[in-house]
């Protein structure tokens, strides 16, 4: 049994189910590291990997079943006291957590479990290093080793060297059993010196980047090259060379700026990628002339997301549905009463108690489902000490690490938006805050350094807060990073906050060496897009020697929210609906009240003292034939106040808020759109982009 064989609803299933086992044991593997005699914390780690060893086989898994298998082994002899969970173990386990992770994602988007097998064969050649199990190379891998080696010797030679690489090669392939090593290292030399033509767009960038050691200040052929990724990326859709072609789009994008174009760096590491792009036509002209292959359509399985729900939940559900039919009976006794002629009074007594009835079933059913919409924040937090440790294992830094928060229960829809903001800005705390110990205790600090994640609600807005107490930021070093891009002017004048957001932007890093996991300056401005795109903010404060703080606010959101909003009318008749918590009041206006001030526009007294007076038609750009100011709502959002005027207030309704998608006016206005009990649909109002006017 394979995969595609079985029932997809069951096999989503074991996945979700498998993968949410798999969350903790991160966490797990790191407190297992500082306490490697608690037995409790082994077993908890065992029973997942056991746990999807079995079933991984009833599924035809077979390489998740092999490496889970074989993660088990080792767990097993240190349950048993027969080896040690020392950083060792730790180091070869914690690999196979992450790849578990990955093939299972993989068969969940109706994929291969693995598309390279390499790193799998080398998380189990170290486990099984670990274990004392490793087997002996086969003849085949050694040769092709040695061809690979003696292929990279012969590219960095020239003349008579070269020479005397090719006949050593010749010396070798006579040997008895290593007669395939002469064919092995022709075709690895063939693929990197260019000897299998590269054709198409590919052809043509490699005619670019070798002709060219750097394009630098070239726009126009820095334009061409990207035109040429993007037809490759349309012209190899599967295979080894898709998988190239897309990370030569990546090092384009991440590496290329339109005023300073592309440098030496980007142009050797697309030139590494290039030849990866010739192999994939003749497999995929070899595959298409073998056994038909499956239709994957027909394999495929669904991703659709999914969430686990109580029992008792859906027995609440059950209840309001019931106790909505009772109300449906009310509803249609008012329709009996009427056609029978009853008086005014009795039908309007039993149409309150049949409103008032639904209200209350409706507000009970609306909480209970953005109920079963949240988790635990623990599964968003507790990703951080794996991280931390990595880093720290890199690095040789000491740090500790505090998540506070994991108690709290949030939207479901904040562990997708705040995963990747969360990765890059810990990795960025502990590998660039973050300082060694010599240099800590040379400043007069603890060798130990912390870095500390927060999750808590303030208001209408959840926050992550990622606080490190490292150096602070170095706001020199960023500025010359900017100007070393091309991004600012050598002779520019920053002030802080504008080299603050200098750090979100492609290429600028706060390190200052690049590592394997942080220093390109790319992590930080896909941060910044991701909440920027979720109608949130970044915050950072940072004290020299003392620390830096990153405060990531984003808007309460759920792909549906019932809310209470403050309606009004414009002067060009639309409806616009206020967040309720910004009104502070709303009062009539006499012409005798506002005044102009030169140079400020109108402003109003009131309650002894001054607020500028701006009409929603003007400050939403809408055209509006008469703008008399008779009404107005004075706002209060984030320590600014104003006053609105508005044709006419529709006071408190309770609407169905949606996100806002497509070009509808400027969507930076506008939080999402409402659905009235009316029917019709108002804009939402997006307070602090509105003040920013």
């Amino acid at each position: 049994m394979n995969a595609s064989d079985v029932n997809n609803e069951l096999l989503i299933g074991f996945i979700d189910e498998s993968i949410d086992s798999l969350i903790a044991v991160d966490s797990l593997f790191v407190q297992l590291e500082a306490a490697p005699a608690d037995i409790d914390l082994v077993n908890s780690i065992f029973r997942p990997i056991h746990s999807l060893k079995g079933n991984a086989a009833y599924f035809g898994l077979m390489k998740i079943k092999k490496l889970s298998h074989t993660m088990e082994n080792l767990l097993d002899k240190i349950r048993k006291g027969q080896s040690r969970a020392d950083r060792t173990s730790i180091d070869s386990l914690l690999p196979g957590v992450d790849c578990l992770r990955s093939m299972l994602s993989n068969v969940r988007n109706g994929e291969e479990e693995i598309s390279d097998e390499q790193p799998l064969s080398a998380i189990l050649a170290h486990l099984e290093n670990v274990l004392g199990t490793a087997a002996m190379p086969s003849s085949k891998d050694a040769i092709s080793t040695i061809s690979e080696l003696l292929g990279e010797i012969r590219k960095n030679m020239s003349g008579t060297s070269v020479s005397a690489v090719d006949n050593l090669v010749k010396a070798l392939a006579s040997v008895p059993g290593l007669s395939a090593l002469g064919t092995a290292t022709a075709k690895s030399e063939a693929v990197s010196e260019g000897k299998q033509p590269l054709k198409g767009a590919a052809g043509k960038l490699h005619e670019i980047l070798t002709s060219n050691k750097s394009l630098r200040k070239n726009k126009d052929l820095t334009a061409l090259v990207g035109e040429l990724i993007t037809t490759m990326r349309d012209e190899h859709k599967q295979g080894l060379a898709a998988r190239a072609v897309e990370e030569i789009f990546d090092i384009y994008e991440t590496f290329t700026h339109t005023e300073s174009g592309i440098d030496e760096l980007a142009i050797s590491m697309m030139q590494e990628k290039l030849p990866a792009c010739v192999s994939d036509t003749n497999q995929q002209t070899a595959s298409n002339a073998s056994e038909p292959q499956k239709n994957k359509a027909e394999t495929k399985v669904k991703h659709d997301k999914t969430m686990r729900i109580p029992e008792q939940s859906l027995d609440d559900f059950l209840r309001c549905v019931g106790e909505l039919l009772g109300v449906e009976e009310m509803l249609r006794n008012l329709m009996r009463l009427s056609n029978a002629g009853a008086e005014e009074n009795i039908i309007a007594a039993n149409l309150k108690d049949a409103v008032t009835q639904f209200e209350g079933i409706s507000k009970e059913l609306r909480t209970k489902i953005m109920e079963v919409r949240k988790v635990e924040a623990g599964i968003l937090l507790q990703k951080t000490p794996r991280i931390v440790r990595d880093i720290s294992t890199q690095s040789g830094k000491k740090i500790n690490v505090e998540c506070i928060g994991t108690e709290l229960h949030i939207d479901k829809s904040y562990i997708d938006l705040l995963d990747a903001p969360l990765t890059h800005m810990v990795r960025n705390a502990a590998d660039h805050g973050i300082e060694l110990p010599q240099v800590r205790t040379d400043a007069g600090k603890n060798d130990t350094g912390t870095v500390t994640v927060t999750l808590q609600e303030n208001g209408n807005d959840l926050q992550l807060i990622i606080t490190d107490d490292g150096a602070g930021l170095n706001y020199e070093g960023l500025q010359k990073k900017a100007v070393g891009l091309g991004i600012v002017a050598a002779n520019t004048q920053l002030s802080k906050s504008q080299i603050v957001d200098l750090l979100f932007m492609s290429g600028v890093s706060t390190a200052t060496v690049v590592t394997d996991v942080s220093g390109r300056g790319v992590g930080m401005d896909v941060v910044k897009r991701a909440i920027d795109s979720a109608g949130g903010k970044i915050d950072v404060v940072s004290v020299p020697g003392k620390g830096t703080t990153f405060t990531v606010s984003v808007p309460r959101n759920a792909s549906t929210q019932i809310l209470d909003g403050y309606s009004v009318r414009s002067f060009s008749g639309d409806v616009y609906v206020l967040p309720i918590d910004c009104v502070v009041e709303a009062f009539n206006i006499s012409p005798n009240e506002v005044s102009t001030v030169t140079g400020k526009g109108k402003i109003i007294s009131r309650r002894n003292l001054v607020f500028a007076v701006y009409t929603l038609d003007n400050l939403l750009g809408i055209p509006a034939e008469s703008q008399d100011i008779t009404m107005g709502v004075l706002i209060e959002f984030k320590g600014k106040k104003a006053v609105i005027a508005v044709k006419e207030i529709m006071g408190i309704q309770k609407v169905v808020c949606k996100p806002v998608e497509g070009n509808v006016l400027d969507n930076e206005l506008y939080e999402g759109a409402a659905i009235s009990g009316t029917g019709y649909v108002s804009m939402i109002v997006n307070m602090e982009n509105l003040l920013d006017i």
